[in-house]
């Protein structure tokens, strides 16, 4: 007898049963997986076009590639390994009411996937934010802000492999994850890991999104191009929105039993946070390409935008430094050939701050950047360095250690 029962709540039944003035449905039932396979599908690839353009800019424009590059790529292919097992859980019940559920869909199946989907997800995010730190680190020559970046790195990686391991010690025994019929041993708190996760993701975003800030805050260039800049990075503060919106999710569902149904719309967020920072990473190598191929679309915006001849004139600063003219910029770029400072190319490297007596007391500035958009793609790593002709050439063009600098910069001057 106690085995048909058993035998008819694996076939008829529901994982737990209906709340008081609803029905079990397991034929039929409402269901918002739709929005949890369409999230996966989408955001990957939106995610895809950007990794690829970057790819391409890295390999054929700037032809050169960093250990960003590499770093986010793992995380696209672990982002990829969520949206795929996000999909698979769908069939486990992800997206209907739990009471709706078939117990043998759902046990021993969803818990597991659950466990790969988890790690995907916390690896992916890991590897986008040290791909982005890492990126920080090759434009900074600040040694406190090194130390804070990698500070940041540390932070993220200690805390990032605990959660993505977390499933398989979870629980004791470690079956009790996944097999719901097992009735003794003990788990964590999981809404705790929810919640410890989500609020350790937004500290390191605004860390993030704060660190160019101050990187740029000393830097003399002109408020417009330090605006766009900083505008650009900070797109990241939509990553930030997502995470504070999946944080508001788990604070909601901290009581629900109906975590089939809750944890859909956590994972449309989820979905949406992790390629959205893949996204977001890939933006600083945007313009790179553009200048490239599509040179009418920002080439000469910044130029019809100022009426300022290519001829020495004074950047009204309160240093009131008088600019070299392009015949300055070109003697200055052939005598300082090969050499370097400290990074690959430090944001403060040809700030309007009085320089030596070498250059006549003054370095040029990036107010002085104008490009013509039929030379953009020699500058962006088509010819030598030694074509240059201006000092925006000088900004988004260095030579050093055999290697062409991807420029941070150079985002900002359009």
């Amino acid at each position: 007898m106690n085995t048909h029962r058993y035998f008819a709540r694996e076939e008829f039944q529901g994982v737990v049963p209906a709340p008081p003035g609803s029905i079990a449905n397991p034929t039929n039932p409402p269901s918002i997986a739709h929005h949890v396979v369409a999230a996966n599908i989408a955001f990957p690839l939106l995610s895809t076009v950007f990794l690829a353009l970057r790819w391409y800019t890295s390999l054929c424009i700037l032809q050169r590639v960093g250990f960003e590059e590499y770093t986010i790529t793992i995380a696209w292919i672990m982002a990829l390994g969520h949206a795929a097992t996000s999909c698979i859980l769908t069939r486990y019940g992800l997206g209907r009411h739990l009471w709706d559920v078939s117990f043998v869909a759902f046990n021993n199946n969803f818990g597991k996937a659950a466990i790969i989907g988890g790690l995907s997800y916390t690896l992916a995010i890991m590897f986008v934010k040290i791909s982005i730190l890492v990126f920080y680190l090759r434009i900074s020559a600040a040694r406190n802000l090194k130390i804070v970046i990698y500070t940041a790195v540390a932070i993220t990686i200690a805390y990032s492999i605990p959660l993505a391991t977390i499933g398989f010690y979870a629980c004791n025994p470690m079956a009790k994850y996944w097999d719901i019929t097992i009735t003794t041993g003990s788990c964590i708190n999981q809404y705790a890991v929810y919640l410890f996760s989500a609020s350790m993701n937004i500290a390191t975003d605004v860390i993030i999104l704060v660190l160019p800030v101050v990187m740029l805050w000393k830097v003399h260039i002109p408020r417009r191009q330090k605006v766009g800049i900083i505008f650009m990075l900070m797109t990241g503060g939509l990553v930030l929105v997502a995470s504070i919106v999946r944080l508001v999710h788990i604070v909601n569902s901290f009581y629900t039993t109906d975590i089939t149904w809750d944890f859909a719309n956590q994972d449309v967020w989820w979905a949406l946070e992790l390629h959205l920072a893949i996204v977001c990473s890939c933006l600083p190598l945007g313009k790179a390409f553009l200048r490239c191929h599509f040179p009418q679309v920002i080439g000469r915006s910044s130029q019809d935008s100022h009426s300022h001849p290519r001829t020495r004139r004074t950047f009204r600063s309160t240093h009131q430094v008088a600019l070299p003219s392009r015949e300055e910029n070109e003697s200055k770029l052939s005598s300082e050939q090969g050499k370097t400072t400290e990074g690959d190319f430090p944001l403060h490297a040809y700030s309007t701050q009085p320089n030596n007596e070498e250059d006549g007391g003054r370095k040029t500035s990036f107010c002085d950047a104008r490009l013509d958009a039929e030379q953009s793609c020699k500058v962006w790593g088509k010819e030598h360095p030694d074509t240059l002709t201006s000092t925006k050439d000088l900004a988004l063009t260095f030579n050093g250690q055999g290697s062409v600098w991807r420029p941070l910069l150079a985002l900002g001057l359009a």
